[in-house]
């Protein structure tokens, strides 16, 4: 399944400091897969060297999105984002 972001749009609004490119991408393919159930998707992640909260695992995926949401509405003033649950929700 190919990434739910482009090349651009990860360079662009998804990096993060704390985070690599695998990572995201592992984190939105286990969130696609177990459809956004977050006991196992915590589970399925690899521990690795920085392991990683439940609480870590959402607000990445949640700030992935959100920052997906303001890149593709930016460009078409026909959407309002301000109504979006994502928007309205931290």
């Amino acid at each position: 399944m190919p990434d739910p972001y482009t090349d651009e749009e990860y360079d662009r609004h998804l990096t993060h400091p704390a985070w690599d490119r695998a990572e995201s991408a592992l984190l939105f393919e286990l969130c696609r897969r177990f459809d956004l159930r977050w006991p196992v998707i915590h589970d399925r992640f690899p521990k690795g060297s920085t392991p990683r909260t439940m609480e870590q695992l959402k607000e990445r995926y949640y700030d992935m999105c959100r920052g997906l949401l303001l890149a593709r509405t930016a460009t078409d003033p026909t959407q309002d984002f301000s109504e979006h649950p994502l928007a309205k929700f931290r």
